[in-house]
């Protein structure tokens, strides 16, 4: 299980990460419907998806999402 999942990889999403490490979040998952990403580097414990859209949010930490081999969902601590 993932402990953050933020949707977005741009400046915003990839500032949220790297201030989420520093607050000790270990696994973090940037989710990208798009090709561009503001990442410039690998961020390790940060796990990159492109082409995975978020559909829908459930108020206990699960997401919907439109990944480029189907539909899936995910569930996040945070």
């Amino acid at each position: 299980m993932i402990d953050a999942a933020i949707i977005g990889a741009g400046e915003a999403g990839v500032a949220a990460a790297q201030r989420l490490q520093a607050r000790g979040v270990r696994r973090i998952l940037l989710l990208e419907r798009r090709g561009a990403v503001a990442l410039p580097r690998p961020l390790p414990g940060v796990e990159l998806r492109l082409g995975h859209e978020v559909r829908a949010l459930d108020p206990n930490g699960g997401l919907e999402i439109a990944a480029p081999d189907g539909p899936t969902r995910l569930r996040a601590r945070r």
